[in-house]
């Protein structure tokens, strides 16, 4: 989603004089919906302000970054280092707390006054900006709250003479709450953390509360952390915040505006020239083709022309095609898909087929069935079907199950969520080709990873296979990801840059296209990166750094090269992507990032053995 990035100062009182407050404004924006209305977050972070606030906007949300500190410096966000931590910690016991709450009214107010914001309020923050976010939903008129190790609520240290309410007034939280922790945290200690818990359940607050296994402090934060950062937590904990605003607050497109989106051209062959779509006709025992593919070339990095088309090996290959009718029984063709052991949440996750359908399947609990505990998957869908009543049902899409703690009895709930998609709104947006295939008619023809496979797809009337690498979001947990990846993508055509990656092919789609999970790639052949590929690697990653993209997760493995087309990179989902001409970008910090994932390079490359990809 693209942001419009902008600030407002407004007057404020509080401190005991007249003042000034910059609220930095984030506001994303969807073209030909105009009318569009998004929800409205305000997020207070001392650091990290603008990077936290486009996070959250870039998912459909107006964020207001309120300056914390106006009254003793600028309005830029301070430094994460001795000097700056020094003079935080002093304003932060020698502001008032009404000033605080001055601004967090302020920011809300200046939310519900904008004709885009569609009247509900969330907060959040990080730290001091924790404890602020939670001061925030004070004010009735804030729907929700995610609070990420939020520091001095249970000490009641906060602002002047070190002395807040903040525990006290629990009972006025009206929205919901989700208080995060690292059980390692010592600036809120376990016995600090039992107090809030407690203290919220007395005063009947609706709330989630989690504490994180072995993480610090700050866990969250990527820079200077000392090494406390967990990226793999940090993107659990952001999707946390993406489901309670996603259900609590919501978004109003508005009527479309009727005008065709403007398609800018990265190359003289237009990404929609690579294809002619083409209706997927009703299903039957021949899969479709993949539209009309022409053998197009793009330019390559090398310098001439790289050929377009997949690579095919039919090579010990064989293709089983099965006629799925939609009046067939759904359990006579059953198979789980997906499991994934979700220890967070104490959950079983299933991805089931049943005939042509997708269903999705919670077990919360890892003994509600005999066969979880080392089953197969025709053990866990005889019990499935032994056990509940609902699995000879065909309307459910999603279901929840659980073991009464008191009874002992199995409880079921059906269709509680909608079945997970990408944001339909972003696809928009980043239209980049319009090919949309149903996830059945793929074949998989190789499991490469977790969510990723080289998959066919059969050509009429030839039933020559077109091969392309699948990546897809199993579970809603994985939707944020796959989002960041085409958002990348969409950055990298929009730069003229895609060369410096596989192409973009279409989108994967369950049941219908408006349920998209996922996406299609070139199946880009070659192997590993290693030692002697460093030069190529290098050029390759200060190119996507010279077109503001920084990857976050270089490995051997997220190299592809290619024996005449040089070296490809994969795996966006923790890509940074940091446009031209923002002018709250700290340049210095973006520098340093560039240089500390050059160093990050060179350190995983030597020493590599570059096993083969396919």
């Amino acid at each position: 989603m693209l942001i419009k990035e902008s600030h407002v100062d407004v007057p404020t009182k509080a401190s005991g004089q007249d003042g000034s407050m910059r609220i930095y404004v984030f506001h994303p924006t969807i073209p030909g919906y105009p009318n569009a209305r998004f929800p409205g977050v305000v997020v207070f972070s001392e650091i990290y302000q603008g990077q936290f606030a486009r996070q959250i906007a870039g998912q459909g949300y107006i964020c207001v970054a309120p300056s914390s500190y106006h009254e003793f410096t600028g309005p830029e966000a301070l430094k994460y280092d001795a000097e700056d931590t020094d003079k935080g910690n002093l304003w932060k016991i020698s502001k008032k707390v009404a000033a605080y709450d001055e601004d967090a009214s302020l920011s809300v107010d200046y939310l519900l006054s904008l004709p885009t914001c569609n009247g509900r309020v969330g907060a959040t923050g990080m730290c001091l900006g924790g404890h602020l976010a939670y001061r925030c939903a004070l004010d009735q008129r804030v729907k929700a709250a995610v609070c990420y190790f939020a520091t001095d609520i249970h000490s009641a240290t906060l602002g002047e003479g070190k002395k807040d309410n903040s525990l006290a007034r629990a009972g006025d939280i009206k929205g919901e709450l989700v208080m995060i922790f690292g059980k390692n945290d010592n600036h809120v200690p376990p016995e600090g953390r039992d107090l809030i818990r407690k203290t919220l359940h007395e005063k009947g607050v609706l709330f989630s509360f989690y504490e994180v296994a072995w993480a610090q402090h700050a866990f969250i934060r990527d820079e200077l952390s000392k090494g406390r950062y967990d990226p793999a937590i940090s993107k659990t904990c952001f999707e946390m915040l993406l489901e309670l605003f996603g259900r609590t607050l919501k978004l109003d497109l508005g009527d479309h505006d009727g005008k065709e989106l403007k398609i800018e051209n990265a190359h003289d062959v237009n990404c929609q020239d690579l294809f002619t779509p083409t209706p997927l006709r009703e299903r039957g025992c021949l899969l479709p083709h993949l539209g009309a593919l022409k053998f197009n070339t793009l330019p390559s990095s090398q310098g001439g022309q790289r050929p377009f088309n997949m690579r095919v090996n039919l090579n010990f290959l064989v293709f089983q095609v099965f006629d799925i009718n939609d009046n067939q029984d759904p359990l006579a063709q059953e198979e789980i898909l997906t499991r994934q052991a979700d220890i967070l949440y104490q959950r079983d996750l299933y991805r089931i087929q049943r005939g042509p359908r997708i269903v999705y399947l919670s077990i919360y609990g890892f003994d509600v069935l005999p066969s979880q505990q080392g089953g197969d998957s025709d053990e866990i869908l005889q019990d499935l079907s032994d056990l509940l009543p609902i699995w000879r049902r065909t309307e459910w899409r999603t279901a929840i199950v659980r073991k009464n703690t008191v009874s002992g009895e199995i409880e079921w709930q059906t269709d509680l969520v909608a079945p997970h998609c990408m944001d339909r709104n972003v696809l928009r947006v980043l239209e980049l080709c319009p090919v949309y295939i149903n996830v059945l008619d793929l074949i998989e023809v190789k499991r490469l990873k977790d969510r990723v496979s080289r998959v066919a797809l059969l050509q009429e009337p030839t039933n020559i296979p077109i091969f392309m690498i699948m990546k897809m979001a199993s579970f809603a947990r994985d939707v944020c990801a796959m989002q960041r990846e085409v958002e990348v993508y969409a950055h990298l055509f929009a730069t003229a840059a895609n060369n410096l990656a596989p192409d973009f092919l279409g989108y994967v789609y369950e049941e219908h296209e408006d349920r998209v999970v996922g996406f299609l790639m070139e199946d880009f052949e070659g192997r590993w990166a290693n030692a002697d590929d460093l030069e190529e690697c290098f050029d390759v990653v200060t190119d996507l750094h010279n077109v503001g993209i920084i990857h976050g997760d270089l490995h051997p493995s997220n190299f592809i090269v290619h024996e005449d087309f040089g070296v490809r990179v994969i795996d966006f989902e923790s890509a940074e992507i940091h446009r031209t001409g923002n002018a709250f970008v700290d340049e210095e910090a973006l520098q340093e990032k560039k240089d500390e994932e050059i160093r990050q390079l060179e350190t995983i490359l030597l020493g590599s053995p570059g096993p083969s990809v396919s």
